[in-house]
This record gives structure tokens, C-alpha cells and sequence, in this order.
């Protein structure tokens, strides 16, 4: 005979410490969960659903990225790239985020890969990645799918944005 949920409190307390354990593991809505798919789907140039995990001047440059990708998207669909999280720290305000990861792509040893992070931001209570102009131009802190040939234009359109004039 089965016994159910109802009359053996330990199975049900089980279930529910699996299933939160499930969910905290899952990446979630934490600032490495965030930060991990924002990583993913910009890697595979899905700039349109790295958005949803962007603030908006994010998500103004992600458009960019996309505009100067150009064919290059199709390429990025297929290229296989690994995001591994290595830790994150909250400021004391609990509004900010870093989260530092490696990215590799198929064949490269992570042992090997730089140190990566990126910033992130308490909007809404909800985690979103927050890059600027002056963060992008760190030495290598661009994300996958943002760097490459259109660097120096996307640079050039930046300060353009920004109410620089030409003289």
C-alpha cells in the first residue's frame, strides 16, 4: 500500500526541499543567473533575448551590437560557448552586483580563458545587467557577439550618442 504526501509529513518535506533545491540551481532570477543567460544569448548573437535580461542603456547598445553584427549573427548561432560562473559579490546596498566568469569556446581549456565580469544593477527588484560605455572599454570586459571588427565604430557612435558634436 502507498502512502501519500498527506500522511507522511517526511515525503513531503522531501519533495519540497528537492524542488527549492532544484530552483536555486537552476541560475534563477539571482545575479548569477542573470548574468549567466544575458552571457549565453549574447554569445549566440540572440540580442533581442539578452535584452530581457539588460537595463535600457544596455539594451541601446545590444541594438548596436546587433546592427554592427550584422551577418555575423548567423555565425554566432552555431558557435558553442560555454559561460562558467566563478563568484559574484553584492555591494553592502544589496543594488549593485559583479560577477565574475570565464567563457570558453568548444575545444579551449578554461583553465586557460581570462577572467571576465560584469556589472549588474537592482531595478524593480529584479537583476539586470548594466553596462556603459566606460565599462565596455575595459580591456576585455566586452561581452561575446559585442567585440570585433565594429569596435571602433560602435566607439565612434557611442560618443556621438553621448552629445559630442563634430566640428
Amino acid at each position: 500500500m502507498r502512502k501519500s504526501f498527506k500522511r507522511n509529513p517526511l515525503m513531503l518535506f522531501l519533495a519540497v526541499m528537492s524542488m527549492s533545491l532544484f530552483v536555486s540551481c537552476s541560475g534563477g532570477s539571482g545575479p548569477e543567473g542573470v548574468a549567466k543567460s544575458f552571457l549565453q544569448h549574447v554569445s549566440k548573437g540572440e540580442f533581442e533575448e539578452a535584452k530581457k535580461y539588460a537595463d535600457e542603456p544596455t539594451g541601446s547598445l545590444l541594438t548596436m551590437a546587433e546592427n554592427l553584427a550584422g551577418d555575423q549573427k548567423e555565425q554566432l548561432k552555431d558557435k558553442k560557448v560555454n559561460i562558467d560562473i566563478i563568484s559574484s559579490e553584492v555591494n553592502e546596498a544589496g543594488d549593485k552586483a559583479t560577477v565574475k566568469y570565464k567563457e570558453t569556446e568548444e575545444g579551449q581549456d578554461a583553465a586557460t580563458a581570462e577572467e571576465k565580469e560584469i556589472t549588474l544593477a537592482k531595478i524593480d527588484d529584479e537583476w539586470k545587467v548594466s553596462i556603459d560605455k566606460e565599462s565596455m572599454n575595459k580591456e576585455g570586459n566586452a561581452p561575446a557577439g559585442a567585440e570585433g571588427e565594429g569596435d571602433m565604430e560602435m566607439e565612434g557612435d557611442m560618443e556621438m550618442m553621448e552629445g559630442d558634436s563634430i566640428q
